[in-house]
């Protein structure tokens, strides 16, 4: 899920990230990249059993907030997964044929017909997420060809050539 958070940086120190959503979760690195990066570990190590996967802010909202003065805003993909907890059945109606196709694809790779239809979903819900970043980049970032887009994400984070084509960050007060 594509979480908006904001990066600092002050001289003579490492990047910061702060996500909004998950109040009192931060991230940080030596690099932009690498505070970007840890922000999954960092959620994963903040939210607890039990706990609600919380929705992301639109933001357009958040960046009128006067205590994120001064970063820059990112979007990044949180991969929730951990949270899943246990199985759930569910009843689906599939044209015969394609479940058939589905159950024989299945046991040539060695999974089951819920864990390749598990997989296929994800996979599916992760193009939409990489979709929706290249929107962003492709208005954030419109000297970029649209082509060369897909090279700059890795793990739903805008990386590569960060050095080149990002100004630089830091926390003007």
């Amino acid at each position: 899920m594509l979480f908006p958070v904001v990066v600092y940086k002050d001289e003579d120190s490492c990047f910061g990230v702060t996500i909004p959503d998950i109040p009192g979760c931060f991230s940080a690195g030596d690099s932009l990249i690498g505070a970007l990066v840890n922000v999954q570990d960092a959620v994963e190590a903040h939210l607890g059993d039990g706990e609600e996967i919380p929705v992301p802010s639109d933001m357009e909202k958040l960046i009128s907030n006067p205590d994120y003065a001064g970063g820059v805003w990112v979007m990044v993909d949180i991969d929730f997964s951990f949270m899943e907890g246990k199985a759930v059945r569910v009843n689906i109606t599939v044209p015969q044929n394609v479940l058939h196709n589905i159950d024989q694809y299945a046991r040539e790779i060695g999974l089951t017909r819920s864990a390749l239809l598990t997989y296929g979903a994800k996979i599916m819900m992760n193009i939409r997420i990489k979709e929706e970043i290249l929107k962003i980049l492709t208005i954030t970032a419109p000297n970029i060809r649209k082509l060369e887009l897909y090279d700059y994400i890795y793990d739903g984070i805008f990386m590569k050539k960060v050095k080149e084509d990002t100004p630089e960050i830091s926390n003007q007060k």
